[in-house]
């Protein structure tokens, strides 16, 4: 399986989905997507592992550094784990504040302040994990995809010269691209894991049938 998900991760390295607004040489893939899932779907050391190779390899990173896909992976694993209260408060509401502060006090934002208010959607789907104790899937996927989202628009405001209307004209496209970015992931997610339990289950039954005709050789 892990061999599987490192050739979709080729394939979908160069399937471009749009280029990001305001700039025609950095793109949308699902190639981010899928290697912060790494987070999720494998142990800390190959995700870590995964997303170092990406930021060494890829030429996308020179703005944001990889720090959103990295920060994304970091926040898959911590919800495949049972990790400590502290790191999913960090994640999920330090981390969004945080994004809203600096992007306000850019000189830019703050006449563009509407645009960061999505950035409290994770903080209000972890006060509903809080009092229901359990999310779905979905609403996990996403938290996450505006974490990235926040991270990644505070690091693009501060290095890339932008003006106010750029980013109030975003306003109405980012719950599209959010809502189509966490419903891939949650699908995804859902497929691989199924994928996953069936052949292992069918491992299983095939170690059982060699178990019983062995036994049945050795009896005759």
């Amino acid at each position: 399986m892990k061999l599987v998900f490192v050739f979709l991760l080729l394939i979908t390295h160069f399937c471009k989905l749009s280029f990001v607004l305001g700039s025609k040489s950095f793109c949308f893939s699902a190639f981010p997507l899928l290697l912060a899932l790494t987070g999720y779907l494998f142990s800390p050391l190959i995700a870590t592992g995964t997303v170092a190779f990406y930021l060494l390899w890829s030429g996308n990173a020179l703005i944001t550094a990889g720090i959103p896909t990295l920060v994304a992976t970091m926040a898959w694993n911590s919800c495949s784990t049972k990790s400590s209260y502290f790191l999913r408060f960090l994640f999920f509401v330090v981390i969004p504040l945080a994004a809203i502060l600096a992007f306000c006090l850019h000189p830019i934002g703050s006449n563009a302040w509407a645009y960061s208010l999505y950035w409290l959607i994770p903080i209000l789907i972890y006060g509903l994990e809080r009092i229901n104790q359990s999310i779905p899937l979905f609403f996990t996927a996403l938290q996450i995809t505006f974490i990235a989202h926040a991270i990644g628009s505070v690091l693009w405001i501060y290095q890339i010269q932008t003006t106010a209307p750029f980013w109030q004209n975003l306003v109405s496209i980012v719950p599209i691209e959010r809502f189509v970015f966490a419903l891939f992931s949650t699908l995804f997610v859902k497929t691989f894991v199924s994928l996953q339990e069936y052949l292992q289950s069918k491992n299983k039954l095939k170690l059982k049938g060699e178990r019983r005709e062995g036994n049945y050789a050795y009896k005759r």
